[in-house]
């Protein structure tokens, strides 16, 4: 079987029914015979981490010559039976195959389409009928290195994609972080900071115990107050006083990270609320957080490297998400669109999170009419919602 696929600028588009199934061969038609093997490269090497070897052609057809489309549409045909993807076609292209159907009405030919927000393939037979024949679905991994970039992970860069161990008693250590961080943001993000402080002045004996000495942190005073007793409670950070100082014990190495970075707790729970919106999807869900993107597409020689607080992929549908659980600077609704129409194309969705974006005033006002402008839908209210209630909240984003 034989793939013919017009050529666009769009990744997806190009390989999506090679994803739903797998041909023996994909012809590319298109103008730029050398864009096109680049491609066809990028495609190939994905589909071979999947498993699966697939011959690609490119074939250069001028795209306003219609006799040449025809001809070109025409010779393949005769050798082998064909699908062809209607998808990225022209309109020229597309007329160019309703003449070749004409004058070949017994030609071996399935006219299939992707249609990119339901992420399904569809046949249309000669009555006008249309049959979903396969869906498609990519990992996050998969869905930035079909456009060219690559993920760093913390093995290979400090402070670059952390994986993180989902266990129950995390998730409930995450749930009680959240609970006491939504009800007052700003007091959490000066209890951290002060938490960091104590950290710094510290020498780590192990990934969970730190013991600090007077001598080396003497503008400190003892760690004391709610937000402390809330996380002895918890069980997720002891106090232990020492006769030179006193020594913190963390529940986790993730509980340290978790608490060490301001808004790490907020990225955190929208991470594992899209994990479980995703269990009753008809398609799988993906779900990354701390996701740093490079563009290694060798265009760039400074290797431009984003950081997406999180990234989540419903079959094909990708969003990316910005949380702030502080103060929220103009420059991230520039950053957010570039990376997701980068990374995203245009199926790409740009959610921003923020704890503390005021509803009125002049900068308010400013700023969510241009995030309105971007395409960037805001979401302000996140605090009100306990762990065991956001992922039915999240779960809309990719319906938006």
């Amino acid at each position: 079987m034989t793939y013919i696929e017009f050529f666009d600028q769009d990744p997806l588009l190009n390989v999506a029914a090679c994803l739903a199934k797998t041909p023996a061969r994909v012809v590319f038609i298109g103008s730029d015979r050398k864009k096109m093997e680049a491609h066809a490269l990028r495609y190939g090497k994905l589909l071979a981490d999947r498993g699966q070897e697939i011959e690609f052609v490119t074939k250069s057809v001028n795209q306003n010559d219609l006799s040449a489309l025809v001809d070109a549409l025409t010779d393949i045909i005769a050798t082998d039976e064909c699908v062809v993807d209607l998808t990225g076609g022209s309109e020229l292209a597309i007329l160019a195959m309703g003449m070749l159907m004409e004058r070949n009405p017994n030609a071996k030919v399935h006219l299939r389409r992707f249609l990119p927000g339901r992420s399904i393939i569809q046949e249309i037979t000669t009555t006008g009928e249309k049959n979903t024949v396969g869906k498609v679905s990519l990992s996050i991994p998969e869905a930035i290195a079909l456009r060219g970039g690559r993920i760093v992970y913390a093995e290979e860069k400090d402070d670059a994609t952390y994986t993180w161990e989902v266990t129950p008693e995390f998730e409930a250590q995450v749930a009680d972080l959240w609970d006491y961080c939504r009800r007052n943001p700003s007091n959490w993000n000066r209890r951290v900071g002060e938490l960091k402080r104590y950290e710094a002045a510290g020498l780590p004996v192990s990934p969970t115990v730190t013991p600090v000495f007077w001598e080396d942190a003497k503008d400190l005073e003892f760690p004391r107050g709610a937000f402390w007793d809330f996380l002895s409670g918890a069980g997720l950070l002891r106090v232990e006083e020492t006769e030179k100082g006193f020594t913190l014990h963390y529940a986790s190495p993730q509980v340290k990270k978790a608490l060490l970075q301001e808004g790490q707790v907020l990225e955190l729970v929208v991470y594992l609320a899209l994990l479980k919106a995703g269990v009753e999807e008809e398609l799988p869900v993906d779900v990354m957080t701390g996701v740093s993107l490079l563009w290694d597409d060798g265009n760039d020689p400074e290797e431009t490297e984003n950081e997406v607080d999180v990234i989540a992929l419903r079959g094909t549908v990708p969003v990316f998400i910005s949380c702030k659980n502080g103060r929220v600077e103009p420059e991230e609704l520039y950053k957010l669109s570039t990376v997701t129409e980068r990374f995203g194309g245009e199926l790409g969705r740009a959610v921003l999170i923020a704890n503390q974006l005021p509803e009125e005033g002049r900068f308010a006002q400013s700023f969510r009419a241009r995030a309105e402008d971007m395409n960037i839908r805001i979401l302000d209210d996140l605090e009100e919602y306990a762990a065991s209630e956001l992922p039915h909240r999240l779960a809309s984003l990719w319906r938006s």
